[in-house]
């Protein structure tokens, strides 16, 4: 009479067991397609930024808001889940997206971590250092960046992310373009090949 009782028992043991393994393996992967690599090790990456959103331009006496686009080439190392790169817009910042005649120069260097939430998906910040330029002259500005809200999520050999928004300074220090940046990104891993 007892066989019942224990072949339940053994069987209980035994989920209980492999439920406690399999969400141990699905809190510890770094990537959501599984047999892609995660946030680990050394890697290179190659991408792009797309985002647009208000600009607020303030000194000099003056102030106003319009709109900002910016599409930019990206590149650099994640280190686990420390990411260190260079953002480039060859011509390719509309600081006044009204006037499309007048795009601009930028360029930084970043510094950020990808912060695990759970699996694959991440909060990632951001902070960074660059110059911008205008192609109609003019004086260079300088650019701070912080990406503070966000969300990343690393897809098979891609690593996505939504940006909500990215903070975006320009500065002479006497007048400054402060945008608020929502887009998307999108990094390549090549080594996850």
């Amino acid at each position: 009479m007892t066989f019942p009782y224990k072949a339940v028992a053994g069987v209980a043991v035994g989920m209980s067991v492999l439920c406690c393994a399999s969400s141990a393996f699905a809190d510890d992967e770094d990537n959501m397609v599984a047999g892609w690599k995660g946030f680990d090790g050394l890697r290179p990456h190659v991408g792009m930024v797309l985002e647009g959103g208000p600009d607020i331009a303030a000194g000099d006496g003056g102030s106003g808001t319009t709109g900002a686009f910016l599409f930019a080439l990206k590149g650099g190392i994640l280190l686990d889940r420390v990411e260190l790169g260079l953002d480039l817009s060859p011509v390719t910042w509309l600081p006044i997206a009204d006037a499309p005649s007048l795009p601009g120069f930028q360029a930084n260097v970043y510094g950020g971590y990808h912060i695990p939430i759970t699996g694959g998906i991440s909060y990632p910040i951001r902070g960074g250092l660059g110059i911008g330029a205008l192609t109609a002259g003019g004086s260079p500005l300088m650019e701070i960046r912080a990406d503070l809200v966000g969300v990343s999520a690393m897809v098979g050999p891609v690593l996505l992310e939504l940006n909500a928004p990215s903070v975006r300074v320009f500065t002479e220090f006497n007048v400054a373009l402060i945008h608020l940046m929502f887009g998307i990104q999108a990094t390549v891993l090549p080594d996850a090949f």
